[in-house]
């Protein structure tokens, strides 16, 4: 959807969910699954124009008055939020891409670059590379590794102490860590469920095979189903009370 469109629905659900929310920007697949979709704009442009559409969400949350934006992709005349984000100065916003393209659109907007579980010095070079485009606009983005499966069982995980989920904006300590153990996963996962504030959201898992996930899934899906089958036998009951005349 359009950029400010964008931001006034995500402003709204980070102020309807008390501050919990981040944004992960992704500019989209191959030519052909972009095409499928009608985008014909080829891979380096796709960055460009997320690089730009950021660029637009973030004046759209944090401009004071309205304001009008021209660039390659996107026009916009009196653009404005009443709605603005409950986390300062914004909602995070993540992103990440390996190409040049992608370093160069997005290393100058986004909070948060999105790391794969590359072997560390690969990683140390790769944002060695994203942080000096990010300082040409005297930006500093922080780093967050995505778990993938990895046959020799590195996952991604070992980053420097400090360098895995940074949280940009308000209310850093409640966020949960992705470099957490599995269990620890699970826990939150359960917490999520229960509605509790304590669980910010929840990480990639690369622990779904393991046996505790999928009970965990199993009673989850028990839960569900006996409160689905509680509010039938509510209901069925409904039909058979009296009605009161004065309703």
């Amino acid at each position: 959807m359009a950029p400010p469109v964008a931001a006034r629905k995500l402003a709204t659900l980070d102020q309807l969910n008390d501050g919990r929310l981040a944004v992960h920007i992704i500019s989209g697949g191959s030519d052909a699954d972009q095409a499928k979709d009608g985008d014909w704009i080829d891979h380096e442009a796709r960055y460009r124009r997320s690089g730009e559409y950021v660029s637009l969400l973030r004046r759209t949350w944090t401009e004071p008055a309205p304001f009008d934006h021209e660039g390659e992709f996107y026009r916009t005349r009196g653009t404005y939020s009443q709605i603005h984000c409950r986390q300062l100065p914004h909602i995070p916003i993540y992103g990440g891409g390996g190409s040049d393209a992608a370093i160069q659109a997005l290393a100058p907007h986004v909070d948060v670059y999105m790391l794969w579980g590359e072997p560390l010095k690969d990683t140390a070079r790769f944002m060695d590379r994203v942080r000096r485009e990010a300082a040409l606009s005297d930006r500093s983005p922080t780093f967050q590794p995505v778990d993938t499966p990895d046959p020799g069982g590195n996952r991604g995980r070992r980053l420097a102490p400090g360098q895995g989920h940074p949280q940009p904006g308000a209310d850093r300590s409640r966020r949960h860590s992705c470099t957490k153990a599995p269990e620890c996963r699970l826990q939150t996962a359960a917490a999520s469920r229960r509605g509790s504030r304590g669980a910010r959201y929840l990480p990639v898992d690369v622990a779904s095979r393991c046996d505790g996930r999928f009970r965990e899934l199993d009673r989850s899906r028990r839960h569900a189903r006996n409160d689905r089958e509680g509010d039938a036998r509510i209901l069925q009951a409904g039909r058979h009370q009296p009605v009161d005349p004065r309703l």
